[in-house]
């Protein structure tokens, strides 16, 4: 993969892993059964972050399912590294949401082709 699509990868993913952390962030600030969701965003944030993900998911459907799985676990590993705990679980979830989406590879087949 060349230097431009690299970069536009990894744009795409800060991106949206930066949406999913905003919204794992809510489940640690607001009160019980009001944080988790999209929902608990501020509605400008919500419409943007929907924009947004939805732009990525897009763009991300260009690239192997494979290397996304690898740039996603690559960063979490480099989140925990850091303390980021918070980031680590957002992008986890992003891993997973894309995974549902057929974006990504889930772990299964991951390990069994390119492990």
């Amino acid at each position: 993969m060349n230097i431009f699509k690299q970069l536009a990868l990894g744009s795409h993913l800060t991106k949206m892993t930066n949406w999913m952390e905003a919204i794992e962030h809510t489940r640690h600030t607001m009160p019980i059964g009001a944080g988790g969701g999209i929902d608990s965003l501020p509605p400008d944030q919500q419409a943007r972050a929907i924009r947004e993900l939805e732009a990525g998911m897009a763009a991300l459907a260009k690239y192997p399912r494979h290397v996304i799985t690898a740039e996603l676990i690559k960063n979490r590993q480099v989140a925990l590294q850091f303390g980021r705990h918070t980031r680590a679980d957002a992008i986890g979830n992003l891993l997973e949401h894309l995974i549902e989406q057929n974006v990504a590879l889930g772990a299964e087949d991951f390990l069994k082709s390119y492990a």
